[in-house]
């Protein structure tokens, strides 16, 4: 069986999208990787609308 690493190339970085989306939902925004999601996908799409799914509101004041 090859190795995991002669079939699949590692991602570009940075990623660059193709198009900017309309919207986006991040689930999980007070998440350790829903939060630098939606950080960085805030400053790369000014004209996109995020909603974020959370569990417990108290949390969304820290929020950017």
């Amino acid at each position: 069986m090859p190795e995991p690493s002669a079939i699949f190339s590692g991602p570009g970085v940075p990623l660059q999208a193709a198009t900017a989306p309309d919207k986006v939902l991040v689930i999980g925004a007070t998440g350790h990787v829903g939060r630098v999601f939606l950080e960085h996908g805030l400053s790369m799409f000014e004209n996109t609308e995020f909603r974020v799914l959370l569990r417990n509101m108290e949390h969304a004041n820290t929020l950017p």
